[in-house]
């Protein structure tokens, strides 16, 4: 009972049982070149992705550059016209201390200091802790003074 009595205890002969086995290793190998290859596809393909989408991010990046460097030049274009508007305008020096002096005097706000407010915040805090002292005091002086009943 050998390798020949697989095919309904006919047997093989060993010319037979040689090609069959290399029909399943050539089977197998190409099988695996398969696998090889799925994989290697796969790897290509997320690399010719990632060049692809980092070719589209540097030239949307060097677009946005261009823009900001158009826009930049602009900027600097209007604030160029500004001083020269600027300069032109006449100027009253009086004017500019009173609303300087007018803007100081209301910009002062009504609202009291930091300091000012810690010192009401200790003194209310001190109020209430007296008056709960006093109240409390009070209170176990009536309740000292009524009766309790006796339990014997």
């Amino acid at each position: 009972m050998g390798m020949g009595m697989g095919m309904g205890m006919y047997g093989m002969t060993p010319e037979a049982q040689r090609g069959q086995m290399m029909m399943f290793m050539i089977s197998s190998m190409v099988q695996l070149w398969g696998m090889l290859s799925q994989v290697v596809q796969g790897t290509l393909g997320s690399v010719v992705q990632f060049v692809g989408n980092y070719v589209g991010l540097n030239q949307r990046l060097a677009q946005v550059e261009e823009e900001g460097m158009v826009q930049e030049e602009h900027y600097r274009r209007r604030c160029v016209q500004f001083k020269k508007d600027l300069e032109n305008v006449p100027i009253d020096r009086e004017e500019i201390k009173q609303r300087k002096r007018h803007a100081r005097l209301h910009s002062k706000s009504k609202q009291p200091s930091l300091l000012r407010k810690i010192i009401i915040s200790v003194i209310r805090h001190t109020l209430l802790l007296v008056l709960a002292y006093f109240m409390s005091k009070r209170i176990t002086t009536l309740l000292s003074k009524k009766p309790t009943p006796q339990l014997l």
